[in-house]
């Protein structure tokens, strides 16, 4: 293990000196060393100007069969950095809370990888990956992303990481292209954050990938392609839940671009009205709490408005001793109009059930108590019907 901690700034070719020598000192210890793998970790502490090649290619270096793995920590690259490998080597590069100032080009051969943990690039670019070579991204932020691959078994994983920069709340900057990709590549995104939206035209997925937990910021005109592709691309692959994520990503993007001009016609202004109900009921499919709280707060604010004689208990069954509202209205001192009001407005809040049935027991002692029932009933239903349309969507598997 090499171990160098100066904390200054220095050129390029002298940070490839200290790079190379440490990477020496370790090959001279693999004879005495039995672990399957080699670590040589250059903490730096500092910046490096000039534009950075990190070469694999070295015909003298023979690991035998043992694995190098290089960590290069708390350094600033103020210019270019390329990670390229010419030979089959099974090297790793791991950069931790280190800023890319410029371009991070990312080139492997066979059974090579790369790891970025808490690290800022302006511009990632992966290209020419050779087969079963590995890119990992965690803790990080990456404002520009091209990535070429070729139709190779190759994995890459982002985790925890952002894409493109907010610039204002209205705007931001960055881009996300992936081209080439083909269905032996496989990509796992996990709880990541699109603020550009991700550019998968042209690939095809694997069927393993997987965006868990990841957040879309981007509802731009140009995103409405981006996620329509993506969600025809999880639909061939019969992965519904995330075919719906981009469903309504892509559905928002389209309402905020196409339905917000000031001149619309009758059917885009009914179109934009049942859009705003589902943003404002499920945002969009995407949350299955929402409508249940909706659910509550009807059930709440009804109740209220019943509560003030529109209804109340029938006779009979105020006088029949057995009956729960002689219970609690006896024992609990509790008005008969306002139990009226709560058993109602419970039933209103079961929706379609309430809608084909009334309550005997209950007796309106105002001519709005139809109204004010009848909407409650409309609401619930049409809310009862979002969640469970989200749960069917939710757990569908073929």
């Amino acid at each position: 293990m090499g171990e160098v901690e100066p904390s200054r700034t220095i050129g390029a070719e002298q940070f490839l000196d200290i790079l190379s020598k440490s990477v020496s000192e370790a090959l001279n210890e693999i004879e005495n060393n039995e672990n399957e793998s080699i670590q040589v970790i250059l903490n730096f502490k500092g910046t490096v100007r000039g534009d950075l090649k990190v070469p694999f290619d070295n015909p003298n270096i023979n690991l035998e069969h043992k694995k190098l793995t290089i960590f290069i920590e708390n350094v600033n690259f103020s210019d270019n950095v390329t990670i390229e490998s010419s030979v089959n080597l099974p090297l790793s590069f791991a950069f931790k809370n280190c800023n890319f100032k410029k371009d991070a080009n990312v080139r492997l051969y066979n059974d090579c990888s790369v790891v970025f943990y808490i690290a800022e690039i302006d511009n990632l670019c992966i290209s020419g990956c050779g087969n079963n070579s590995f890119v990992a991204i965690n803790d990080s932020i990456i404002k520009y992303s091209d990535i070429m691959l070729s139709d190779v078994p190759f994995k890459a994983l982002f985790s925890a990481t952002t894409f493109g920069e907010k610039i204002t709340s209205a705007t931001s900057i960055g881009t996300f292209e992936l081209r080439g990709l083909s269905s032996s590549t496989l990509l796992e995104f996990k709880n990541c954050n699109f603020i550009c939206v991700p550019n998968f035209s042209g690939s095809t997925l694997n069927h393993q990938t997987i965006f868990l937990d990841c957040k879309f910021k981007d509802l731009s005109a140009k995103s409405i392609a981006c996620y329509r592709y993506l969600r025809s691309e999880m639909q061939r692959l019969n992965n519904h839940r995330e075919a719906d994520m981009f469903s309504s990503y892509e559905m928002e993007a389209y309402h905020k671009n196409n339905l917000s001009k000031n001149e619309l016609t009758s059917s885009e202004k009914l179109e934009k009205f049942f859009s705003c109900l589902y943003s404002l009921f499920s945002n969009y499919g995407r949350d299955m709490t929402r409508p249940l709280i909706w659910i509550f707060a009807t059930f709440l604010v009804f109740w209220l408005f019943l509560s003030f004689w529109f209804v109340d208990l029938t006779n009979e069954a105020l006088q029949n001793p057995s009956s729960l509202a002689h219970y609690f209205i006896e024992n609990g001192n509790l008005p008969s109009r306002r139990f009226a009001a709560f058993i109602q407005s419970v039933w209103n809040t079961l929706g379609p059930i309430g809608l084909f049935k009334t309550l005997c027991t209950i007796e309106i002692t105002s001519p709005f108590a139809p109204v004010l029932i009848f909407i409650q009933k409309l609401i619930s239903s049409i809310i009862w019907f979002l969640w469970l349309l989200q749960v069917r969507r939710r757990f569908k598997l073929s």
